[in-house]
This record gives C-alpha cells, structure tokens and sequence, in this order.
C-alpha cells in the first residue's frame, strides 16, 4: 500500500518540478542547454534598444552588442566589424524589422558582415514573420555561404500571439534549408548536430571520374585524389556501405550533375567528385574552400641563343661598359701617340715628377676602374650561368594586359562563361576573339602555342606532377599568369535530400573546422613538389652540361671569326707597307 503512495506521489511532484522549465522561453532553454552540454562558452546578443531583453533571460555568460541603426543599414554602408570568441552562439533580433522591400534580409546580412571570424560558431536570427518568398530565403542562403556561416537557425516569431514562443525554426547549414516545429529539436546538440548512427551499415553508392588531382588513376591502376580519401574517411567514420563507380564525364549518363540520368534513377546517390557551383537549385553540399580561373601560357619555344649571352646587362650598363672601354682604348692610343711625339724624352720627364710628388689620384682611378671591372665581370659570369641552365627562352606575358598584346590563341574552356565572368568587359570581349576551337584528338596532343584556361589547384599539380616537359631542353612548356581570371567554389551534387547528405554535410564542416581537409591538401603538395624537384633540381638541372653551352660556342666562334677577320686585314696592311718601304 506504501508503495502505490510513494508512486503516486512522485507522478503529482515530477511535472511540478518540470513545469518552471518547460515554462522558461524556448530560446532559453536552448541556451541554457548549450552550456549544459558544453557546447556553448559565449552568447553574444545584437538587439535593438528598443526590444524586450526579457527574451534573453537566463544565467550564463553574454556579451549585449547594439545593432545597426539609421543609415548604417543601408546595403551599401560600411560598418566597423568585431571579433567573437570560439564556440559562442550568436543571437541576432531582427523582430522590430519590416519585412517589406528585403529591409529584414538586409538588416540580417548587414548584421552577420560585422562579425569578422564566424567561423564554426553558431547564429540565431529572430525574425517578426517567416521570410514570405522563397527568394528571399535563397539570398540569405547565398549570403551565408558567402560570408563562411554554417550553422544558423532563423526563429519566426509573433509578437502579438506568441511573443515568447517562435511558431517554427527554419535551419540552414550551408544552403540546406529545413523548416520544422521546436518539439522537433529539444536541445542545442540536436539542433545544430545531426545524429550519425541511423546511417549504419547503409549502402550508398558515389560516381567518381577523372579530375586531377582531385580523383585520379594512378599508373598502377589505382584509385587516388583529395576526394577519394575524404570519402573513404568518411564511409569507414560512419560505417556505410560505400561503392564507388568510376564513370565517364563526358557520357550521358553521368551528365548535367544531379540531373543525369543516373542521378534520376537512383543508380547512384551522389557525385563524390567535387564540380563547380551551378544555382540551379537541386541538392548539392557546397564546400567552403575556393579556387580561381587562370590562363596557363605556353612558353616560347624558340631557344634564345645570342640574347643569353646579353641578357645579364641592359642596354645602359653595355653603352657605360663600352664608353669605358672606349676611353681606355683612347687612353692608350694617346700614350704610343705622345710616346713618338715626344723623342727627348721631356713628357716622360715631366710624368715622373709629378709621380715623385705623390700625387694620389691616377691611383685612385686605377684603383676604381680595377674593382668595376672586377664586379662586371662577376656579375656577368654569375648571369650568364644563370640564364644558360634556366631563362633560355624568351619571357612571356606576366598580366592580361600584356597576354592580350601577345596575340598568343586560347583554346575555348568548357566553361567559358564562368572562367571569364569577373573580367573587365574589355578584356572579355578581346579574350573571347583569341578563342579557338579543338577536336578530341587535337586536344590528346595539346599544340604548344596554345593558352588554355585552367583552375589554380590544377595548374599547382600538373606543372609538377604530371604535366609534360619539353623533350630536348627537359624545360616545362607552360607557365601560370599570375593574374587570375575568375574565382569559383565547388560542391557535390547529390540524387535526392537524405540523413546521409545532412551527416555528410556536417561531417564536411568538422573536417575543415579541424584542418583535415588541408592536411589531405598538404600531402598532395608535398608529393606534387617531390616531383618538381626530382625533374627541375634533379643531376641534369643543376650541373651545366655540353648542350647548355650552345651559346657559349656561337659567341665564341663569332669571336674568333672576327679575330681571324682582323688578323689577315693586319697582315695585309703589315705586307704592303714593307713592300713600299723596300
């Protein structure tokens, strides 16, 4: 009988005590959970002097931070940014702000700009009213991604119903968007962490095709790339079933992304090669790394020979070099001139009285002319080593100014309109006349006096790695223009929204919190850099050889010519002069 009292009595006590909790704003229980669970060690709170701080209720650390007002709104001004401290959660009211003509979407992006180092931290924006147009959702996902933000929820709230309570949450991560009740999240981990364990043991099934160095086969027929390991990482962390299909770009069925036909049939669930960001709106998970559009320029193939052998000097160091040699030679005309002039001996008489006199400037200028002549002929052995083992050719364009006076051909990307989207409309319009179009075959034996147009990460692997050297000179054919084109971000397209895609997405996210992705991207360098030394630094690179000396031999032969030339108009004029005297 004590027994079903005791029962009984702690059934009436127990929702006594979790009444005042459940009582408490939803907002603060979230918070309130977040320091619980440690995942929360700072709530930074951007609210207006106007609105009721009685929403942010609660004892734990948070820092009040004044939003935006009157004209630092605008879209266009500029406001002073701030710093916030790792793992914080970030609460932006935006209740008081219209939703009419985007002044709520502004004000939001306005507020979110101010924050200098988002990333991995947490936001929370509070709005009157749910977002009435899906375009603007888009947007705010788009300026999200933009600015490195991956974990915001947007709380819709009614000031007049429901002051205290948002009717429903709206979580974006990385543009995935999912609109839900608050009972659906109970606590901060929930909301902002998805649970990994319902994907145990699931088959997923990824297409991977050729893109170094991001997935590639290696000469012993192997699998490799960033991509590739980041999968496998991530199959064998969430014990999935994963099987990768190594497909053909170009063919219909893996075509036009997660529209292809086998995307359309569940063949397979997901592009485990990364591609660039198309908007058009179907599942993709976006990575925050960027990349840029850059032309790769053929070196001149042509061997400068005889300029090597001028190059170390520019035209005015040669014409004071000659002036100097000029006076010397002059000089010493001018001393046989005085010395048959002068038979008694007077001028010579007169020298050594002035040398009795210690006079110290002839030493000087002796001096002087011996250490210039010294560093000269230094610094000219040392160029002209230089020059033989690695500026053989002549240099190229180094900006698209001077890429577009070279008039040098571009063979037409596959993405032309993206490659070329952030140039100058000027450079565009003559960029696009300098496009060539080339066949398959063409292509598999690329012509050395075409530019093409390549990514940044491509270009850093393939001058190493794999791209082809030149097979006389052993020199690469191509170099990277430093100015870039266009930037561009990368994603991977999945068949349909699943708890894999999510858990795949916040996987992602920890990676590049953590580093991992660059560690994997550090590897790949080193190798890459391996192999630049042991082709460009290796024995052959490093030690002249006979071939390197070509211009060495030309000047010298042009040298003796010319010597030989001399010697004979000498000894001609020496004949004839002493068939006149005899």
């Amino acid at each position: 009988m004590s027994r079903i009292v005791w029962i009984s009595a702690l059934l009436l006590i127990t929702p006594l005590l979790a009444a005042p909790q459940y009582r408490k704003p939803f907002l603060q229980r979230l918070i309130e959970d977040g320091f619980a669970s440690s995942e929360t060690n700072v709530v930074y709170f951007i609210y207006s002097k106007t609105v009721n701080a009685g929403l942010f209720g609660g004892s734990y650390p948070r820092i009040l931070i004044t939003g935006l007002e009157g004209e630092s709104k605008r879209i266009k001004g500029q406001n002073q940014q701030f710093n916030i401290a790792a793992q914080s959660l970030v609460v932006i009211d935006a209740r008081n702000e219209p939703m009419h003509n985007n002044r709520c979407l502004i004000y939001l992006i306005k507020e979110l700009q101010r924050v200098r180092n988002p990333g991995s931290n947490k936001f929370v924006l509070l709005v009157d009213k749910t977002f009435p147009e899906r375009l603007s959702l888009q947007y705010l996902r788009d300026a999200l991604l933009n600015l490195g933000i991956g974990y915001v929820v947007v709380l819709p709230y009614d000031q007049v119903n429901s002051p205290h309570e948002p009717r429903r949450l709206i979580r974006i991560s990385f543009t995935q968007q999912l609109t839900a009740r608050t009972t659906k999240f109970p606590n901060l981990r929930r909301l902002f962490r998805l649970n990994g364990q319902s994907l145990d043991g699931m088959r997923v099934s990824g297409a991977l095709f050729q893109f170094f160095p991001f997935s590639y086969i290696t000469p012993s027929r192997q699998w490799a790339g960033t991509d590739y390991y980041l999968w496998s990482l991530i199959s064998t962390q969430l014990r999935l079933r994963l099987e990768f299909k190594y497909v053909n770009r170009a063919g219909p069925t893996y075509s036009s992304g997660a529209y292809s036909l086998a995307m359309l049939n569940k063949s397979v669930n997901f592009v485990a090669t990364r591609d660039m960001v198309v908007l058009d709106h179907a599942p993709k998970l976006h990575l925050t790394s960027r990349d840029y559009f850059n032309l790769v320029v053929p070196k001149p193939v042509k061997l400068n020979l005889i300029d090597a052998m001028v190059q170390p000097f520019n035209g005015t160091v040669w014409l004071m070099i000659g002036a100097l040699l000029g006076v010397r030679v002059f000089a010493g005309y001018l001393q046989d001139l005085f010395g048959m002039l002068d038979r008694s001996g007077t001028l010579r008489k007169w020298l050594r009285s002035l040398q009795a006199l210690h006079f110290p400037c002839p030493q000087w200028v002796q001096l002087a002319a011996d250490v210039l002549t010294f560093l000269l002929i230094e610094a000219y052995l040392a160029q002209v080593t230089s020059l033989l083992l690695t500026l053989r050719f002549i240099e190229g364009p180094r900006d698209l100014n001077e890429f577009i006076a070279s008039n040098i051909r571009i063979v037409e990307p596959y993405e032309s309109t993206l490659s070329l989207v952030q140039v100058e409309t000027g450079q565009r319009a003559l960029l696009k006349t300098r496009f060539v179009k080339r066949t398959a075959e063409e292509l598999a034996r690329p012509n050395q006096d075409d530019a093409f147009v390549e990514l940044r990460s491509r270009v850093a692997f393939q001058s190493y790695g794999t791209e082809p050297f030149d097979p006389v000179t052993g020199r690469r054919n191509f170099y990277l223009l430093d100015e870039p084109l266009a930037d561009v971000r990368f994603q991977y397209s999945f068949a349909k929204e699943t708890a894999f895609m999510g858990v795949a997405q916040d996987y992602m996210l920890r990676c590049e919190e953590n580093g991992l992705r660059m560690r994997m991207d550090e590897s790949f360098e080193r190798w890459a850099k391996i192999q630049h030394l042991r082709k460009e630094y290796g024995i052959n690179g490093t030690v002249l050889e006979l071939s390197d000396l070509n211009s060495l031999w030309i000047c010298m032969g042009i040298g003796w010519l010319s010597s030989g030339l001399l010697l004979l108009a000498e000894r001609f004029v020496h004949s004839r002069v002493v068939r006149r005297s005899s």
